[in-house]
């Protein structure tokens, strides 16, 4: 998976339930690879009555001893804070707008935390079917292993499938090189 250099599926069985829709998880980030993910979600036929649930995870900065005891460095980590959920916010909006069309019931939501954990423990306490996220590359081996890889742990540890989605790079599939098309909007 780490190396594929189109999208790739970790398909894991679904325990077929009489009358339950298709549930599907989205993590998106505001990175080319997140858009994709939705974009690859959207663009296909799904039973009627399945649901998306797209969520972004929000891992807040806090000031450190010494920061907290200086008023205006509080002031500023809470205002980058407030900037960065609008910011997801406005995410969210788009790729629910994008859902739409498709005919999926969509929901969105901000969870705290890492999304390593966030997006395999949302699936899971929800019954999804399936996590969809974006890649931003092959990328550094080295920066890999310092930083893990989103989409290698929630492949790696997730109970339900996933799919990991790479847009083509003649599509910005190097996040380092373009802006987010959803910061733009």
């Amino acid at each position: 998976m780490t190396y594929a250099r189109g999208s790739v599926r970790v398909a894991r069985g679904r325990l077929e339930e009489p009358d339950t829709p298709v549930r599907i998880v989205i993590g998106v980030d505001g990175s080319p690879a997140s858009a994709a993910a939705v974009r690859e979600v959207a663009s296909r036929s799904w039973p009627l009555m399945s649901e998306v649930r797209v969520i972004a995870a929000n891992d807040p900065l806090t000031p450190t001893f010494i920061g907290s005891l200086i008023p205006p460095v509080g002031k500023i980590v809470d205002e980058s804070n407030n900037a960065d959920r609008e910011w997801l916010k406005k995410i969210l909006f788009n790729s629910a707008e994008q859902l739409g069309p498709s005919g999926l019931k969509a929901s969105t939501e901000i969870q705290e935390g890492d999304p390593k954990r966030v997006l395999i423990e949302a699936a899971e306490g929800w019954g999804a079917d399936c996590i969809f996220v974006g890649s931003i590359g092959r990328g550094n081996p080295f920066e890999r292993f310092v930083l893990g890889s989103v989409s290698a742990s929630v492949a790696a540890r997730a109970h339900c499938s996933v799919e990991v989605v790479r847009p083509p790079e003649s599509d910005g599939g190097n996040y380092h090189e373009r802006q987010s098309e959803f910061s733009r909007n």
